[in-house]
């Protein structure tokens, strides 16, 4: 895939290219549990992923569109599509700040940072 896409489904996406990413898998489901014979058991009810997008010099433009994905998925609650190059996932904002927060100014105004997304 050549591009990653962000957006709500029916209002248009963003494409982007993340200058690092992750896609750690998140398994829920009982601690583990040892028999008295030591054989190990865990009961898995279910895995997500995260995805982990980190941001060295974003534009202000890039910025500000990221941050529209932010304020809508959060004030407004809508669900967010994220496309990689594996699948489609339904996430939501996995942190408590929206994750692009130094900002740098010269010529122009750039940001950096990491988006966590989570998938529902």
């Amino acid at each position: 895939m050549s591009y990653f896409q962000l957006g709500v489904e029916g209002e248009g996406f963003i494409f982007f290219l993340p200058d690092t990413y992750r896609k750690p898998i998140k398994v829920f489901g009982s601690g583990i549990r040892r028999a008295i014979s030591g054989t190990a058991r865990r009961d898995v009810t279910g895995r997500k992923y995260t995805f982990e997008l980190g941001f060295n010099d974003l534009s202000q433009e890039e910025y500000l569109n990221f941050f529209e994905m932010f304020k809508k998925n959060i004030d407004e609650g809508k669900a967010l599509t994220f496309k990689d190059d594996e699948g489609t996932y339904t996430v939501t904002w996995g942190s408590d700040g929206f994750g692009l927060d130094d900002r740098v100014q010269d010529e122009e105004i750039y940001w950096s940072g990491t988006i966590l997304l989570e998938e529902k």
